[in-house]
């Protein structure tokens, strides 16, 4: 498996909205992973996305797909 790696996980938690939440992993090596930030659904329908990195500090964005919030949160831990 290359390193960094970014995966998505729903395992224990709450949903909201109607909609499952998202832990967003990141795995930076073998036995070295922590949670990154969150995708879950709004009250509107959309997903948001609540990154938090040291780049950018805590951003969260919105979007209609949840394939396109994957792709976001893969962008923004780049």
């Amino acid at each position: 498996m290359a390193y960094p790696k970014t995966r998505f996980s729903s395992h224990n938690l709450p949903r909201e909205n109607g909609g499952a939440t998202y832990a967003v992993w990141r795995h930076l090596a073998p036995g070295n992973q922590y949670i990154a930030g969150y995708i879950s659904k709004t009250r509107r329908g959309t997903w948001q996305v609540d990154i938090a990195t040291r780049h950018y500090g805590q951003r969260i964005t919105e979007t209609a797909k949840f394939a396109d919030a994957k792709r976001m949160a893969r962008e923004l831990l780049a």
